[in-house]
């Protein structure tokens, strides 16, 4: 038989309750469109970016990132430090330190200060004199910024306070205790809160509100008529706004857990049901830590999920989940993501590692992980049946950039990068290795890995590649030759 394409070879993770249905995986690939024409929407795989260490902090983890005006600034343990573009990192404040991250906001050029929440407590700094006062002694769980106001919820009491003072709204040094709101629309407490466009999300247990400002005296925020709806929120910190979407890990009334995307007050839940049977079966979700990422034209909506050591990533491109995670060769599992408090700055994409005091620079070009470990790529196909007939695989080829193997500097020349190909006859149960083979060494642009006799099942067949070798894997297809035989 003449080979043919496999069916869907390239998507995102899909791997629902049962296997036989949908059995996807895509880890460290990121899938793309092609729309050039005449690729007729075609998927492939690009890969997700590498990381290398730029800067180190004294104090850690790492717990934000903020950019503001060409100067970077982060918090690592229980210090405010500045990220200078010598890579050298400048403490600038000391801050109460807790298990959860901090928020950091500035209030433009004119107000020239930043506002940082961190153990519940509220700090501003002074980017002119860099001097660093605490505003808030208690009643900062998260701060934010709209129309010049910085804002702070209290969790506990689940109330919003503003800052500024009757002659200069952008005075955030002054919080006066008249201008603070409790929730009153709804029973179930805020717990957090996110400025996007020029509105205010206000998450409770159940619900979610939606303020804007609209002048009023004396205190000029006010709920948007109607705009209440029926999803709360589940991991406080899993909040991001995206392209002018906003983004959260949701409880629904019924319990269950959701992830949201709203444009205005208008909700979505964009996780799948693949995403959703994952949840379900973690321990914890209410940790999850949300980040953004952006290379290459993509710009991506991510969870990581740090007891169930998961990260899931949506693509706003091509709507598509995956996965991501680090490669604990001696555990022989992937651990969740540690860098994710991501920022731009000094001509570079950078990521704050949430377990350690390390800032690295996050680029597709690079090709290693955290701690310089390999990047274990995965794709995992759709499964195969034959409806009733045996089928047969005499070979599997896969279409990808191949040649990339680095150019020696000297003779003997290094291995060339290997992919190895992973088999299922038994509906996904059990899994054998059908060995590596070459992706061509540095330069032969010609060559597709590619195994023969490939065996046969009457039950689903299922195919997985997997690449270790430190190179910029980038896959676009797979043929395989495939012959129905007799009826079951």
């Amino acid at each position: 038989m003449p080979l043919v394409r496999y069916p869907n070879f390239t998507g995102g993770s899909f791997s629902v309750q049962n296997p036989l249905a949908s059995y996807e995986r895509t880890i460290n690939f990121c899938p793309d469109v092609l729309r050039t024409p005449g690729a007729g929407n075609r998927l492939v795989l690009d890969p997700t970016p590498g990381v290398t260490v730029r800067a180190a902090a004294l104090h850690t983890p790492i717990r934000g990132m903020y950019e503001h005006n060409h100067r970077v600034y982060f918090v690592g343990g229980d210090r405010f430090y500045e990220l200078l573009d010598n890579w050298n990192a400048l403490e600038r404040g000391t801050v109460v330190m807790d298990e959860f991250p901090v928020t950091i906001w500035a209030n433009g050029e004119p107000g020239h200060q930043i506002f940082i929440t961190s153990g519940n407590v509220g700090y501003i700094y002074d980017t002119i004199s860099n001097a660093f006062t605490t505003v808030l002694p208690s009643g900062a769980t998260q701060g934010g910024m709209l129309d010049g106001f910085f804002l702070a919820i209290d969790h506990e009491k689940s109330s919003i306070r503003i800052s500024g003072s009757e002659l200069d709204p952008l005075d955030g040094l002054t919080w006066r205790a008249t201008q603070t709101l409790f929730r009153s629309a709804a029973p179930d407490p805020w717990h957090a809160f996110r400025v996007y466009e020029k509105t205010i999300a206000l998450f409770g247990d159940k619900t979610t509100e939606f303020w804007y400002n609209s002048g009023a005296s004396p205190f000029p925020f006010e709920p948007i008529s109607n705009a209440i709806i029926p999803f709360g929120i589940d991991a406080p910190y899993s909040h991001q706004v995206v392209s002018g979407s906003l983004f959260w890990l949701a409880r629904t009334n019924e319990g269950q857990k959701a992830v949201i995307m709203c444009q205005g007050t208008s909700p979505r839940i964009i996780s799948t049901p693949a995403l959703q049977w994952a949840m379900r079966n973690y321990e914890r979700t209410d940790d999850a830590l949300s980040f953004v990422e952006s290379y290459l034209g993509h710009v991506n909506y991510g969870l990581t999920f740090p007891t169930a050591q998961a990260t899931w990533v949506y693509d706003m491109t091509t709507e598509l989940w995956h996965e991501e995670g680090t490669w604990i060769s001696e555990a022989g599992r992937y651990h969740a993501m540690r860098p994710i408090f991501n920022c731009y700055g000094h001509g570079r994409e950078l990521a704050g590692d949430r377990e350690s005091g390390k800032i690295y620079e996050r680029s597709p070009l690079l090709t290693t992980g955290v701690d310089s470990r390999v990047i274990r790529r995965v794709r995992r196909a759709p499964m195969l049946f034959g409806a009733g007939r045996t089928l047969s695989f005499a070979s599997f080829e896969l279409v990808l950039e191949s040649g990339l193997a680095p150019q020696p500097a000297t003779p003997p020349s290094c291995a060339p990068p290997q992919v190895e190909l992973w088999r299922s006859n038994d509906n996904g149960k059990t899994w054998w290795s059908a060995g590596y083979r070459s992706s061509g060494p540095s330069g032969h642009y010609d060559l597709r890995p590619t195994w023969n006799r490939l065996g046969a099942t009457d039950q689903y067949a299922g195919f997985e590649v997997v690449m270790t070798s430190p190179v910029p894997w980038r896959i676009v297809d797979a043929l395989i030759d495939i012959s129905p035989g007799l009826p079951v």
